[in-house]
């Protein structure tokens, strides 16, 4: 079967209505696809919420660059922010404490979310491949947030739709 090149994307869906959104391009090796970072200013009761939703490089030194560019992006603002996406990271690496410098990870406060990719890329179904990404679960996906925004009941759901798991989180302003 010849490899085809697939379409995808990030979006932001909100049932409160979304004011301003903007694709900031990040940074890539020459010869790989174009990574961006969604800023989605949602109005929620009146009160602004920025969520950041992102699909970093699959290169080590790419995403420690990617994410030194959302965090000039994120940080401009300092209240209810939030930052979500596919990082291609796991805990440990340095992107990850660059964000955790920053912003609180939600799925890591609760306790959460071990691993939320645990099947091969798609179309790459091959028994060895399969057998070692379900041997070797990781976490990539995560949920930064403010500290002025109050997190609640982290779960992830698999879905044959994806080689990622979904993750939801209920959030709510901590009043000031």
């Amino acid at each position: 079967m010849r490899w085809r090149p697939r379409q995808y994307g990030i979006a932001t869906a909100s049932r409160y209505a979304i004011n301003y959104s903007e694709h900031h391009l990040l940074s890539h090796p020459e010869d790989t696809e174009q990574r961006v970072l969604l800023e989605t200013h949602i109005d929620v009761d009146g009160t602004t919420l920025r969520v950041f939703n992102t699909h970093l490089s699959l290169s080590d030194q790419a995403r420690q660059t990617q994410v030194q560019e959302i965090l000039e992006i994120t940080n401009r603002y300092d209240e209810r922010t939030i930052i979500v996406g596919d990082f291609n990271s796991r805990p440990e690496s340095q992107p990850i404490e660059a964000l955790r410098d920053d912003y609180r990870d939600v799925l890591h406060e609760h306790g959460e979310a071990e691993f939320t990719f645990r099947m091969p890329p798609i179309g790459n179904y091959s028994d060895e491949n399969l057998a070692r990404h379900v041997d070797d679960p990781r976490r990539l996906d995560y949920v930064f947030c403010t500290p002025d925004l109050e997190t609640k009941f982290p779960e992830t759901y698999y879905s044959p739709a994806s080689d990622h798991a979904a993750i939801a989180v209920d959030v709510r302003f901590i009043d000031e």
